[in-house]
Parts: C-alpha cells; structure tokens; sequence
C-alpha cells in the first residue's frame, strides 16, 4: 500500500532525529509510555486514508505542534501535507493548499519513497485550482501530476488535464486523450470503464470544436463499453447520455437527443425545486470575457444539503475557458433554501445539468434597495477588512440582485458568509464591537438564504455598531444602524409563505409601522427606501392613495439630491400612474422631473407588474409530452410602453434542449401594465420570468 511507504520513509526521519546528541531523544527515552511520533502518524494517517479526515485532522494537528518535531525536517513536512490533504477533502482548500506547499518541496527532495504521495498531491491541488477557475494553475499541477510513474495516477492526471483543456480549442485536450488510450488495452472491466471515459471526454473536446459527427461516433462507442443504453442508472452513466443528447442536439438529431435525455431521468422528477431558487444569476453578455448574446453553455453542478452549490462545472461551450468559466461560476453562486432542495432526490443534487445563456441585462441596472446596500457595504467593508474578492452583490427580499462580473476569481458566497461570522465573533471577543459588528451585517446582507441566523447576525450587528457608538458621534455608524433596520423591516415583511393579496398585506402590515420609526425617519436614504419599496408592490393600476402620497413624499424629498435613483424611481411610477388615469399632462410633467432620456429610464424604472401569461395547454411541446418531460425555462426580454414583450431569449433551462422554443413562444404573448414614456418606447429592458411546464 501507497501508505505503507509513507510511513517508512517518515520512520527514517524520525530514527534520525532520536540518533545520539539530539536532546529530544533524551526526553522520548524519559516516557517510554508515551506513543511514539511514528505509532501517532501511523494513526493519523490510516485514519485520514479511511475516509475520516474529520478525526484525521486533530490528529494532524498535535503532532504540528509536537515537540519532537523538528520545524523543517521531513516529519514536520509528511505531517503538513498529510493534514492539507485532509483540509482540501473537508472544503477548507485556503489552508489545505498553504500547507501543502509548506511540506511539498521537503517531500520533493527526500527520494522515491514519496513519488506516489507527490503526484497525487499534485492532482489534489489541480483539483482545488480547477474549482476556483485557476487554469493556469490547474495545468500547472495536473501536468506535473502526469509525470507520475504509477500509471493510475498517471491516468488520473492526463484525464484531468484534457478537462481543463477542453476549451482551448487547438486540439491538446485530444493529444492529451489519444496518449493516455495508448495505454489501454479494454481487456478488463476496469480497462474498458477507464477507456470509456477517456473517449467520453474525447467526445466533449470535439463538440467543443464544432466536429461533432466524430464527438457523437466517439461517445456512441464509449457508451458501448460501459454497458449500453439500459435502466442502469449511476453517475457516470448520466454523464455520458447527456453528453450524447447534446451531440444529437447539435448534429440537428433531435429524436435521438430526447431519447437519450429520456435515460438520464431530467424532466421526470415530481416538485422539482430547481426553479425556486432563492439566487440564481446568469452571467452579463456584455460584463464577461468573450461572450456573445448568441453564446450558450451546458453546466454540470452538485448541491449540497445547506442548499448551496458544491461543484460545477461547463461541458459544453463554443468560447474559451474564460467563457466556460463565467457561465460555470455563475452557477456555483446559486442558492437554495435546505428545506426546498430536500425534496430532490440525493441522487439527481450530485448531478444536474442545465442549459445556460448570458444576460443582456446591464450590470449597473438599479433596484430599490441598490442605493441603500451600497451604503451599508461601503461603510462595513473596510472596517470588517474585507477584500474585493469578498465582496457580493446584494440579496434582497422582493428585489432581483444586480448581474455580477465573474470574470475573475471570486470567492463563493457561503464561504465569504461563514469567514465573516467567524471575523464578527473574533473580533467581538476581542473587544472590537465596532468590527464584529460590521463583520456581522455584511455576513446578514450577503447570506444568500433567509435563515434565523442570518436575521440573528443583523440583530446583533445592530446592538454591537450601537454600543460602539452610543452617542451617535460617527455619521457613519449612525446610517448604518437605520440601514440594517431598515433591511431588517423588509426582510420581516417578506418572511413567510403567504402570496398573492394576503402576501401583500402582510408586507404593508409590517412596513408601515417602520416607516416612522425615529432611527429609520431622521434617515432619509433609510426611510425612503421603506416608502418606495411598500409602495411598488402593487399593479399600477391597482395603487391606491396611500402608495401614491408615499411616493410623493419620496418625489419631493428634500434630503435627497435631485437625481437620486430612488427619486427618479418614484418619479416614473408616478407618471405612469397618471398615464393610466389619462393626465397624460401630468404624466409628462412628471417623467420630465426624472432628468432621464427614455433610454436610461428603461434602465432605472421599475418593472411594470405582470398582467397575463398568455400561456395555454397546447404551448406544451409535442415530444416532451409524449416522452413525460417536465421542466422549466427561465426567459428574458424587453417591455415596450404599452405592455407588450420584444426580444425574447432564454437565460436557464431545465432539462436542457427540450423547452427553450416553447418558452420563447409563450413570452412573446406575455402582457404587462402600461407605463408612461412620451413616445411609448421601452419601458423596461431585460426582465426575467420563468414558464413552468407540468406534465399532469
């Protein structure tokens, strides 16, 4: 066993360190009783190649700081890299990698008897930089992992490598594939599993490149080796009969793409959760690197128990890796709350994919609460000491976040969430109430699920930046103690299950007495986010007195400066209102006030409230039918003036491939309130909806 070697080569080093003249070896003969260094990473290590790194890991960790451990020595460096392995498996990759690489180069240089431990090292670290989209280091270690002499690892590295590659284009993804096949013989049950995903792979290379005849002659075979079209269902075997419905897809086959969908078991899943997502952004096609409104991708992702996405990644995309990567990132942020994502087999969270494509939606588009977020963020950030990487668009109840650049490496948002409670906590014990609670709002505003931790966070956070600052002398903790509460307001007046009328009572039921609260009412930006946010729950057509005197008060707020969005939001609800009441005069006067071409309003405006679907029975495509899909389309598009939708174009769809032109349809007769613009232009650009499709 590959464990064996490690712990001889570590029982050499340790003979060396109780050799005659070192002081330690006087203080082991001393306590005979006491375990040996070697008996305790034998232990440490059989229990971390168990599976149990979580008990593995305090194990690691004493013998780090055990006195007979030589800082710099091949002991200390064996246990750094042993314990980072077991950090990278538990999700702590930060950590794990700093460790690693504080052992590794010790490890390099000792001999043979750790060749196999280094490159499967090496392919942990590829891992982990594939995860966090750092291509130029997942070639890097992938490529030295493929040096191995075991030729297992070796495999394992090369098949890594030509994923990472598969988006290059210029053909080394295949090298790289035909190399390893070189190796294999499909003599055994073994052989022919390893073969056909080697040639699986081989077949997402070559659609990537647009030859998809051969992709689909390649995947035929590999789904040949692996046993063949039949009820037998794992993982892998998903995998590859999708890849194949996508090649069918693409080659215009689009019979056999269902019929291969059909085995994957998508579209037949009862409740499916998928579309109640609690976030789930797709990436700017004018924000991100290389991609194109006509650009699409496939994306294969896993979700975990808390909701959160684990892994994803492309499998499809005509771009570069960067271009795979925004649309692989963008999914990785998508939340869910545990109790939805419970109803979904285990078996289809641990692999799901779904067809993406950009947004036209401009990443500067103003919300409600946009202004009010900046705010609280820019105060919070830097006194949390938070770093641009960690820094999330806003999540909001009732309010869509804005489209987020992912063009760089960012850092998931649970992770940022849980190293900000972490902060508050530390610096909370340490005095500091000012940051930990600065600490804990950012944590409350960035949680992606509504929890009754979340809501603890921002309770506390209010009580820590008030207790730092009890006389209000700081301009700054006094906004953002009227910001939280004001955040606190909202998200109270959209906690629940209730919809429709009685869901809006129970947002203005909640709202109003937090209107005039003395903190939030001697705020302006807090309290006229309040007013503009109670009163734009309503149709226009359905907005009473008290939504419009509340919006006039916004209007003719003083406190804000003359172009304020918030002013400027009111302003056009306004007008639209009288629009719709026939003071057309009035109407213009008002949309004037905005200071807005009608372009930017089509920007800034908010989103006219839906009036019919337009959706009917016979939308529900012929095939999907006969072969009992189920399933659901994200879609985007603009608003004209008048109501009507123009330039529909899916965003998600779930299962991918099957829905997307019925959902395209249906948009097109989508209907929405009115809205004032004097030439009865753009209302509004790039609004999403979602068209379910129930088989029942």
């Amino acid at each position: 066993m590959i464990g064996l070697r490690y712990r001889a080569a570590l029982g050499v080093a340790v003979a060396v360190l109780a050799a005659p003249g070192c002081g330690i070896a006087a203080e082991v003969a001393a306590a005979p009783a006491k375990p040996s260094l070697q008996d305790l990473f034998n232990t440490a290590s059989e229990t971390a190649e168990s599976g149990h790194c979580d008990k593995a890991i305090p194990m690691f960790e004493a013998l780090a700081v055990d006195p007979r451990v030589k800082p710099g020595s091949l002991p200390a460096a064996a246990i750094s890299v042993r314990h980072g392995r077991c950090l990278l498996e538990r999700g702590d990759e930060e950590k794990g990698t700093v460790l690693i690489l504080a052992g590794l180069p010790k490890l390099e240089t000792s001999g043979e008897g750790f060749a196999d431990e280094i490159a499967s090292t090496n392919t942990l670290l590829g891992q982990a930089a594939f995860r966090r989209f750092d291509y130029d280091a997942a070639v890097a270690w992938f490529t030295r992992a493929a040096a191995a002499k075991d030729r297992n690892l070796r495999l394992r590295a090369m098949m890594r490598l030509a994923q990472v590659k598969l988006f290059d284009g210029d053909g080394a993804a295949l090298q790289i594939i035909d190399k390893a096949m070189t190796e294999l013989s499909d003599k055994t049950p073994q052989e022919k599993d390893t073969h056909a995903n080697f040639l699986a792979v081989r077949g997402r290379a070559l659609m990537n490149m647009g030859r998809n005849k051969e992709a689909a002659a390649d995947l035929r075979r590999a789904l040949s080796l692996s046993g063949g079209l039949t009820l037998k269902t794992t993982l892998s075997d998903v995998a590859l009969r999708g890849d194949l419905a996508q090649a069918m897809l693409l080659l215009g086959q689009r019979d056999e793409a269902r019929k291969y969908l059909a085995y994957t078991g998508a579209g037949r899943i009862e409740e499916s959760p998928f579309n109640s997502a609690t976030f789930m952004g797709v990436p700017s096609c004018t924000g991100e690197p290389g991609l194109r409104p006509e650009d699409s991708a496939v994306v294969e992702f896993a979700i975990g128990d808390d909701g959160q996405v684990s892994v994803a990644q492309t499998v499809y995309s005509r771009g570069t890796f960067a271009a795979a990567t925004a649309f692989a990132q963008a999914v990785r942020d998508w939340t869910w709350k545990p109790e939805s994502i419970a109803k979904l087999p285990a078996f289809y969270r641990n692999l799901t994919r779904v067809e993406l494509h950009c947004s036209n939606a401009s990443g500067e588009v103003g919300h409600v609460t946009t202004p009010l977020y900046n705010r609280i963020t820019s105060w919070a950030a830097p006194i949390a000491g938070l770093g641009e990487t960690e820094m999330q668009t806003p999540l909001v109840p009732g309010e869509a976040a804005p489209s987020s650049d992912a063009s760089s490496v960012r850092i998931p948002r649970k992770t940022v969430v849980e190293r900000l409670r972490a902060r508050g906590a530390e610096r909370a014990a340490a005095g500091d109430k000012r940051a930990a609670g600065a600490a804990l709002a950012l944590a409350a505003l960035f949680d992606p699920i509504r929890t009754d931790r979340s809501r603890q966070d921002m309770a506390q956070a209010i009580v820590l930046i008030g207790e730092a600052d009890p006389r209000r002398t700081d301009p700054g903790s006094a906004a953002a103690i009227a910001s939280l509460r004001a955040f606190e307001a909202m998200d109270a007046s959209t906690n629940g299950s209730l919809s429709g009328r009685k869901g809006l009572q129970q947002i203005e039921t909640v709202l109003r007495p937090a209107l005039d609260e003395p903190l939030i009412a001697a705020d302006a930006l807090a309290q006229d986010t309040l007013r503009t946010f109670f009163a734009t729950r309503r149709r226009v057509g359905e907005q009473g007195p008290e939504q419009t005197a509340l919006l006039r008060a916004v209007a003719d707020d003083s406190r804000l400066e003359e172009g304020h969005p918030l002013r400027q939001i009111a302003l056009l609800r306004l007008a639209s209102v009288a629009a719709v009441a026939k003071q057309y005069q009035e109407a213009q006067a008002l949309f004037t006030r905005t200071g807005l071409t009608e372009q930017q309003c089509s920007l800034i405006g908010d989103i006219p409230k839906l009036k019919a679907s337009g959706a009917t029975s016979s939308d529900f495509p012929d095939e999907a039918l006969y072969m009992g899909f189920e399933g659901w389309v994200k879609v985007e598009y603009d608003i004209d003036a008048a109501g009507h939708t123009a330039n529909q174009r899916a965003l998600i769809a779930y299962p991918p491939f099957v829905f997307v032109d019925a959902a395209r349809n249906i948009a097109r007769g989508v209907r929405y309130d009115p809205t004032y613009r004097p030439s009865g232009q753009l209302a509004c650009s790039a609004t999403s909806e979602t068209v379910r499709f129930l088989n029942h």
